[in-house]
């Protein structure tokens, strides 16, 4: 009778070892990924500020979060609104105005001011603040990446002008119709949250889930699996011993 148990727990038993490493290993695997975004931003984190005008205008060179300082005036006739913008759960635009750089006349580069809120009735714009004369910027190149769920078709007529992604061609395009002969520098300044103009600055760096949520998941894992290891070691001496008084 005795072994007739043991063999009847056997299947529960290699179940719940599967369960178990399959929660482990989960929370290993969320607790990687936590690591390996902490290091990519630390990384971010430790280059030197520099003059734009010094990086290279290729758009296949990682400079995601290089420390830039720029000077021009903002051309805020020009402003772009990128549409469906989450913070916080509240859904808004980040403000982007094209910068006329002081030591090149002819070049432009997109500034990201911030977000803000939309409004209910989405056919009624924000108010939106102006910062005029030359302006001295520190902020962080951003590249934008593609958006394959892209579902907003670009307002063609009129400023400000509501976009679904930055595509540099396309803004360039609609720039040179307005100031001739300017070229676009195919990234995005990102303001400093410490600066004095734009708006709301919570920028995220990474894909996906921040390093604390990351974390988060991790600990749920471990604590799923800490949690079915007492109930199944409860169970399971639960049974022996009902199997024991039986015999």
């Amino acid at each position: 009778m005795v072994k007739r148990n043991y063999a009847r727990l056997l299947l529960p038993l290699l179940v719940i070892i599967a369960l178990l490493l399959m929660l482990v290993r989960l929370g290993l695997w969320q607790l990687e990924r936590a690591g390996y975004k902490q290091d990519y931003l630390e990384r971010l984190a430790q280059r030197q500020t520099v003059s734009l005008s010094t990086l290279p205008t290729s758009q296949n060179v990682e400079l995601n979060k290089q420390a830039v300082n720029l000077t021009g005036t903002l051309l805020h006739d020009y402003t772009l609104l990128l549409d469906n913008v989450v913070e916080q759960g509240v859904v808004g635009y980040q403000v982007l105005v094209p910068m006329q750089l002081s030591e090149s006349s002819q070049q432009l580069v997109l500034v990201n001011l911030g977000w803000v809120k939309a409004n209910l009735n989405r056919d009624v714009l924000p108010q939106l603040s102006q910062w005029s004369g030359e302006l001295q910027v520190e902020g962080y190149i951003h590249q934008p990446s593609d958006n394959p769920f892209l579902s907003v078709e670009p307002q063609l007529l009129g400023w400000p002008k509501i976009i679904g992604e930055v595509d540099f061609s396309v803004v360039e395009t609609w720039l040179h119709a307005e100031k001739q002969q300017q070229i676009l520098y195919p990234a995005i300044v990102r303001v400093k949250a410490s600066q004095p103009i734009g708006y709301s600055k919570q920028w995220r760096w990474v894909n996906g889930m921040t390093v604390a949520k990351h974390h988060g998941y991790a600990v749920q894992w471990f604590a799923l699996a800490l949690t079915l290891f007492i109930l199944s070691v409860h169970f399971f001496r639960r049974t022996l011993r009902r199997g024991h008084e039986a015999n």
